[in-house]
């Protein structure tokens, strides 16, 4: 149940950021999660139900699933972070390799203003 649980939640969120896309591709997440665990709508009310009146089972379940949460968040901050960091050094790389062009471009080409000894 904590693993249903768990997909119904991530699944919530989700919907709650981008329901114009599920809706637009006639997806439901829901029917997805209970194939998924092999279970119908009907065993999943039925469980909820039963979890909802064993107040500490519940409990229980709700705090695994928010560690369970919170560990995923600190896993995908982490690896954004990383991508951040990465993107960054290779824009300053950019920047430093064009600045170097610049100046070996100034020291091939002589300025326009000074003229030639003949």
């Amino acid at each position: 149940m904590t693993d249903v649980l768990y997909d119904m939640f991530i699944v919530s969120s989700a919907k709650g950021v981008s329901r114009v896309k599920f809706e637009k591709e006639g997806l439901n997440p829901e029917q997805y999660i209970l194939k998924k665990h092999n279970i119908d709508s009907l065993q999943f009310a039925q469980s909820n139900d039963y979890y909802a009146h064993d107040v500490e089972s519940y409990k229980s379940m709700i705090e695994t699933i928010k560690s369970r949460i919170t560990a995923e968040k600190e896993k995908y901050t982490a690896i954004d972070k990383a991508e951040q960091e990465e993107k960054k050094r290779k824009k300053d790389s950019l920047v430093k390799l064009r600045q170097a062009e610049k100046t070996k471009q100034k020291l091939i080409d002589p300025p326009s203003r000074v003229k030639p000894i003949d």
